[in-house]
């Protein structure tokens, strides 16, 4: 009896799906039922991979000191009138038609040798309060960026001025300097030479009110200065976050805790050192208990321990750690960065405090060094808590030593685990007898899957609180939303399924700075096999295959030698299928390794009598000793291959890792989305204990090209589908076929191609599968996610004068600026013809929407409202020359946009551009996450945001 299997080839802008029918027994059963193709945009700045909210952030920020700034002035200026230092009418008309009026800066040092009137008394007390100088909640939290330390830079020199005693306030010093802001010198570059600590300013009107005094000004009194002080400078201080930290999914009463605390480092450095594996040449190796404790205990007394530390730690020589990026596993070549000056354990909070402390009160810090209750508590205020009052206080509950708290304000730490102190206390007694977590978790009597936890159905339910809070990935967390939405639509149209198989692309495990990194890299790697190409068809006289380019690479990579015997390969041999032949170094059917790093060119015979061993279990040991000695003097060839090809040790262990390693995906995306599949879907009811499997995608790869469907066309979206459609049926069976046929292959002696070919072909899963997969993606038609937020910036960036002539501007700050981006375009009919509006942000912060046409025509009631269009949107047009069919791509105030047709990329394609002027008909489509779509015949136009809130009101 077959298995419904659903394929998901899940990246960070793309989900590609398929449904099979699976029959293990009988593969003429198999059959495609449908695939698709979901696309949405990546959840980051396209740029620089930050956060999309926080530019909203950010502007948010600004708006909120600038309607500070405003509301302390006005409190500056009613405490003047109060005071009876101004009325109201000469406020009103002190900064009007200032001209000839004292420099503010002057006034700032007149008032330390005479009397100032009240106007000018009001000046400087206004001034001051305006640029009120630096100030920080926090000694810790001092600028690290480049600005930031020249601010400071800055401040510092001033401070020095003033403790030299020339001058009585910071005021009087920069009233004596020709420029007495901050900005660009002669030379472009940004200085920061007149920055100032809030402390200054405040001292300088203490000292400002004290001469006042002196010179019998009445309108000064120690109960203004006290309340000035009180307005101009006094600071938000910033709230405590220990609210905002989530619950332990095992300790539901306790907080998670933070990755400060020495608890925490010591939990992760268990998990990690246990998990650690050692590659040496008799296989792999892990770390003892005592050799755990001994790293730990080096770890804490050094700044960074790397892995280099550990090699040096136990006298390690010859060793790759597993897991560690030594090379490009496409082009084989290093790495630059060294991957063995990573930290393999951390416990630079534990240090951090331990110096500080140390300096403080050493004695102190030999009574608590082992003390993890009070470290942690440390670690968890200094982590909280966000400013130094607050700090100190907390502090002092428990360290009880105010040289030491004070010292401690030096620090401030930030991030928070999983887990609470509590459960992680519960569960290292059982990582340091050796058990793994979830083991560990189980003699505890924890369930390590708890965040999972809730009912089954057919669907997938939105993430919870505990499962979005295990996942921080806001590029992962859309992905998986999408793929949701595509999952709960296949299980509406067709019902339960036994299995799922999910492959991650590479792309959605990176950061965004390796991804731009990877990317560089495939661009080099793809100059470097096309200036192969181009030294091959010199070499062989003809354009090379495939299979050729791949001999020629390895030719040249192994000294023109055959990798084994050692022997020059001449090159006409390279096109001679009989001659020379691409071996896998570890036995694809053992390793299921198909990388370019276990693949190396050697003569045919060499080939047929190596069969199914490795290069050791081929060679007596005289061989191998000479072997050994050619692999190491060959520069070419990468330390990942020689690894492989000196391997002395492949035993069943050994074969079952290598296997594992490049079938399954243990990352740990993967286990999530495993996870949260397995413990929220009610799959068919069987005898399987497993229905979620995460697919290697190097192995799915392979499957692709053994199975005939061929490369993929990058300029529309349908491989996805492709993969999607190979991942559903890469079952444990098919693969266990896969690895049986290779075995026969590697120990095969064949007359001619045409026997080799008949005997030992790959079986596909389908029969004629590689048009089955092209009939079934040429049916599909592209999903894409709409955008119909209206949010945004209302105008772009740059100011320019009311002179420019544009269209699309908007009058900003006595300036003009141009239009944010088109967040919609509403569609309205007149006498057969179409009319369209074009809504930036800010029209949608109206008290009504604008009905003004790109045309700037008035809409009034006799227009008739047909629907609106965001991006994404699927629409047709006619125009005059042709039916464009395709989704909205952008638009531009001079009436332009584009429409893109549903399967293709933006990579490497021209749009065109359509004008709205040339339309005669336009339709909207509504488009599900399967792609089926149908038309939208009419809407109700949705106004402002204030008009719905107005509108919810009435009901």
């Amino acid at each position: 009896m077959g298995k419904i299997i659903l394929g998901l080839d899940l990246g960070i802008t793309s989900i590609g799906w398929a449904l099979v029918d699976y029959d293990k027994e009988n593969l003429d059963n198999n059959k495609i039922i449908d695939s698709g193709v979901r696309i949405f945009t990546v959840a980051e700045h396209p740029k620089d991979g930050k956060s999309l909210a926080l530019p909203r952030r950010e502007a948010r920020s600004a708006r909120r000191t600038t309607k500070r700034k405003a509301q302390r002035i006005r409190s500056i200026k009613r405490l003047l009138i109060k005071s009876k230092i101004i009325t109201q009418k000469e406020l009103e008309a002190l900064f009007i038609g200032n001209k000839g009026q004292k420099d503010v800066w002057q006034l700032r040092r007149d008032a330390l040798y005479r009397e100032l009137e009240p106007k000018e008394l009001a000046r400087v007390m206004i001034h001051i309060a305006k640029h009120r100088g630096y100030f920080s909640n926090r000694k810790s939290e001092q600028p690290s960026d480049s600005e930031g330390k020249a601010v400071l830079g800055g401040i510092s020199k001033n401070k020095e001025i003033l403790e030299q005693k020339s001058f009585l306030t910071i005021g009087e010093y920069i009233s004596t300097k020709e420029k007495k802001r901050n900005g660009k010198d002669k030379n472009g570059k940004l200085v920061y030479d007149n920055s100032i600590e809030r402390y200054m300013l405040s001292d300088e009107i203490k000292m400002i009110f004290g001469k006042q005094k002196e010179f019998g000004n009445s309108y000064v009194s120690d109960e203004i200065l006290d309340e000035f002080i009180h307005l101009a400078f006094e600071q938000r201080p910033l709230k405590s976050v220990a609210d905002m930290v989530a619950n332990c999914p095992f300790e539901t009463e306790e907080k998670r805790a933070s990755k400060s605390t020495y608890t925490y480092e010591y939990f992760r450095a268990l998990q990690k050192l246990k998990n650690l594996r050692i590659i040496t040449q008799d296989g792999e190796i892990a770390l003892s208990q005592e050799q755990i404790q001994q790293a730990i205990v080096k770890a804490k007394e050094v700044s960074k321990f790397t892995y280099k530390t550990l090699k040096k730690l136990f006298g390690f020589d010859e060793i790759l750690f597993k897991g560690l990026t030594y090379f490009d596993h496409k082009s084989g070549e290093a790495v630059k960065k060294d991957p063995e000056g990573e930290a393999v354990i951390d416990f630079s909070a534990y240090i951090k405090i331990k110096k500080v402390v140390q300096n403080a009160d050493n004695l102190y810090w030999n009574s608590i060094e082992n003390n993890a209750i009070v470290i942690d508590h440390i670690a968890t205020v200094l982590t909280t808590e966000k400013n130094d009052k607050e700090s100190f206080k907390k502090l002092m509950e428990v360290v009880e030593n105010q040289k030491v708290c004070e010292a401690l304000l030096s620090l401030s730490f930030s991030k928070f685990g999983h887990l609470s102190v509590k459960a992680m206390q519960s569960i290292i007694p059982f990582l340091e007898k050796g058990l793994d977590y979830d083991k560990s978790c189980d003699e505890v009597g924890y369930d390590f899957k708890a965040v999972f936890k809730g009912e089954k159905s057919i669907f997938l339910p939105p993430l919870s609180k505990q499962e979005n809070l295990e996942m921080t990935n806001p590029v992962v967390k859309r992905a998986v939303a999408q793929m949701r939405l595509v999952y709960n639509a296949i299980a509406r149209k067709h019902g339960q399924i036994d299995a799922v198989h999910v492959e991650f692309t590479r792309d959605i495990k990176n950061s965004h700075d390796d991804r731009r990194r990877i990317e560089k890299e495939q661009g080099k790697f793809r100059d470097a096999k096309e200036e192969a190409r181009e030294h091959a068809t010199e070499i062989l006289g003809h354009e090379p295959s495939p299979k050729e380019l791949l001999k020629f690479r390895l030719w040249k990579e192994q000294n023109k030698q055959c990798i084994y015997s050692g022997d020059y390969i001449e090159p006409h041999k390279l096109a001679d299928p009989y001659a020379t032949e691409v071996d896998h170094i570890l036995p694809y059917s053992r390793s299921l390794d198909d990388s370019l790093n276990n693949k190396v060119l050697c003569f045919t015979k060499e080939n047929q009598d190596k069969g199914s061993q490795t290069p050791h279990e081929y060679m007596d040991v005289k061989k191998f000793e000479e072997f050994e000695i050619r692999v190491n003097a060959n520069q070419n060839i990468k330390t990942a291959k020689k690894s492989r090809l000196l391997k002395k040790n492949f035993d069943p262990s050994s074969e079952k890792e290598f296997r594992e390693r490049n079938k399954s995906d243990t990352a740990y995306i993967a286990k999530f989305v495993k996870n949260y599949i397995e413990s929220h879907i009610e799959f068919k009811k069987s005898n399987d204990k497993r229905h979620v499997f995460t697919m290697n995608g190097m192995l799915t790869s392979q499957l692709r090209y053994k199975w005939g469907v061929g490369d993929k066309n990058r300029e529309n979206h349908l491989h996805h589908a492709e993969d999607a459609i190979i991942l559903a049926f890469a079952t444990q069976s098919m693969v266990q076929k896969i690895s049986t046929i290779s075995a026969k292959r590697e120990g095969f002696s064949f007359k001619d191609k045409e026997e080799k070919s008949k005997e030992l072909r790959f079986i596909a899963p389908v029969e004629r599968f590689h048009e089955k997969v092209k009939e079934s993606v040429e049916n599909i038609f592209v999903s894409h996610m709409p955008r119909r937020k209206v949010g945004g910036t209302a105008h772009k960036e740059t100011v320019y004068s009311k002179n420019i002539k544009s269209k699309g501007v908007i009058e900003v700050n006595g300036g003009v600026a141009e239009n944010g981006e088109v967040k919609r375009i509403d569609i309205f009919e007149k006498d057969n013809k179409l009319h369209f509006v074009y809504l930036y942000p800010r029209d949608f912060v109206q008290d009504k929407l604008k009905k003004v046409t790109i045309k700037n025509q008035e809409i009034d009631e006799s227009y008739n409202f047909k629907f609106s269009i965001f991006k994404n949107d699927l629409i047709e047009m006619q125009l005059k020359d042709k039916i464009v069919f395709g989704y909205m791509g952008f638009a531009e105030s001079d009436g332009r946009f584009n429409i893109l047709p549903h399967s293709q990329t933006m990579l490497d394609k021209k749009i065109d551009r359509h004008s709205t002027g040339s339309a005669k008909y336009i339709k909207k489509y509504q488009v599900d996450p399967l792609g089926n779509y149908v038309e939208v015949k009419s809407e109700k136009r949705v106004g402002t945001i204030k008009e719905g809130k107005a509108q919810r009101n009435k009901h």
